[in-house]
């Protein structure tokens, strides 16, 4: 993909002078970003579209000041992604 230049941890697509980076990992459960829903979110909020629900949301005004879910509240996000039957 000629358009597509792969740098650690992001991705920069380039459409015609303009370059775009957006990352390839949700920064709160480290998935991969695999669709639209998940790039309009990475911009929004720097996280997956999962995390973003569930996480920043009910935490907006928080999130916004700064933030961050603690290293416990992160495992169980990325333990209840792995044992849900649910799987995007």
């Amino acid at each position: 993909m000629k358009d597509v230049e792969l740098k650690e941890g992001y991705r920069i697509l380039r459409r015609g002078d303009i370059r775009v980076e957006t990352k390839l990992t949700c920064s709160i459960c480290e998935c991969l970003i695999i669709d639209e829903i998940d790039d309009i979110s990475i911009s929004r909020s720097t996280c997956c579209f999962d995390c973003e629900t569930e996480v920043v949301d009910p935490n907006r005004p928080r999130w916004l000041e700064g933030w961050r879910p603690d290293s416990k509240e992160i495992s169980a996000i990325k333990s209840k992604r792995l044992h849900s039957s649910y799987s995007r």
